[in-house]
């Protein structure tokens, strides 16, 4: 375990050389030894190039691009059959998938474990693309952080040691612990700040329902979904807290009573063109979701005077900006949510 933290100079040196995609020096800044070489894999119908840029107790850190498709970046199925296929030279090994203008990055982790008789194998991506709030990433690299003077005599740190700190920065298996106490104590802080709903059960149960569709949003907030210039172009990714700000400068407390209103029930609930004028203005462009979440729920219906101040959402927003929300298997990301993990989550408070 190390035996110091990261100091003030030595995490802004490491987040000028993140920012600057220069991965050879965040290693190298995090404790790590250099490493040399460089090889083609085959994976699909494509060809990568794999440049070792770091090791340290037989774990290996490499840089992998592409020669096919240098523009983007792989789905797990290719990450996943080069990580397989790299087992049987580098054991344990961090595969940072970068495109050609080193705007984007995946770092991808496969965490394998005896689950009884059986193997199993559990992929952990990380993605870090320039120009994004860094704080978070730095925070999980910072796990990674080996002093000096851990090392034995010939710079390298035991294998297990090495191992366990991989684990601790990259994987994500006490993620649904951590957000599901963080959720609960915001979901009874919401139930708390509701006006308008006398029966206290109704309250609580009340605000599951507004958080339920929050998350829902997140999830589309995050692939960019929300609020396109146009149909073809990527939208928002701060969405909700964009049009928080959005509705404070307009006035005090109506981001639920007029924002949250159009969005839910009219936005998402009606095709385009059964839209009101205000709510085009109000919520951009927004696809149409032909379900029951967004129709007026029975709480709604039986208290039509309910009241929420803005203040209440700071918190939820916070909490979900702490998390990457992965709305496919293909966009899987550790330290990250899913709809299996919120559904867990669901039933475990329902219980």
């Amino acid at each position: 375990m190390s035996t110091r933290t990261l100091s003030s100079t030595e995490l802004k040196d490491i987040r000028a050389a993140l920012r600057d995609f220069n991965f050879t020096r965040v290693m190298n800044l995090l404790g790590w030894n250099h490493a040399t070489g460089q090889s083609t894999l085959s994976a699909g119908d494509d060809q990568f190039i794999l440049k070792p840029i770091a090791q340290l107790g037989g774990v290996q850190v490499i840089e992998v691009t592409s020669q096919g498709n240098p523009t983007t970046l792989p789905l797990e199925q290719t990450r996943r059959t080069l990580s397989d296929t790299l087992t049987s030279t580098a054991r344990e090994h961090v595969l940072i998938f970068v495109d050609a203008a080193r705007t984007q990055s995946h770092w991808y982790w496969v965490k394998r474990e005896l689950d009884g008789t059986r193997r199993k194998a559990q992929p952990r991506t990380h993605t870090y693309i320039k120009g994004q709030p860094d704080d978070l990433f730095i925070g999980k690299l910072s796990g990674l952080f080996v002093d000096i003077a851990e090392l034995d005599d010939n710079g390298e740190l035991p294998v297990l040691e090495a191992a366990r700190r991989l684990s601790t920065a990259l994987d994500s298996e006490a993620v649904v612990k951590r957000f599901y106490n963080e959720f609960k104590d915001v979901r009874e802080t919401l139930a708390e700040q509701i006006s308008g709903i006398s029966d206290p059960k109704d309250r609580a149960w009340y605000a599951s329902v507004l958080l339920n569709r929050l998350m829902f949003v997140y999830f589309l907030q995050g692939k960019g979904f929300l609020g396109r210039p146009a149909p073809t172009s990527d939208g928002d990714r701060r969405y909700l807290q964009h049009k928080l700000a959005a509705s404070r400068a307009e006035g005090p407390d109506l981001y639920y009573s007029t924002f949250l209103h159009h969005l839910f029930f009219d936005a998402f609930a009606k095709p385009e063109d059964q839209r009101s004028q205000d709510t085009k203005d109000r919520t951009g462009q927004i696809p149409y979701l032909n379900g029951g979440l967004f129709l007026k729920h029975g709480i709604e219906l039986k208290y039509p005077g309910i009241t929420i101040p803005d203040a209440a959402f700071d918190g939820i927003l916070d909490l979900f900006g702490k998390y990457t929300w992965n709305l496919s298997e293909d966009d899987k990301h550790a330290n990250g949510l899913d709809p299996d993990v919120l559904g867990h989550i669901f039933e475990k408070y329902i219980n």
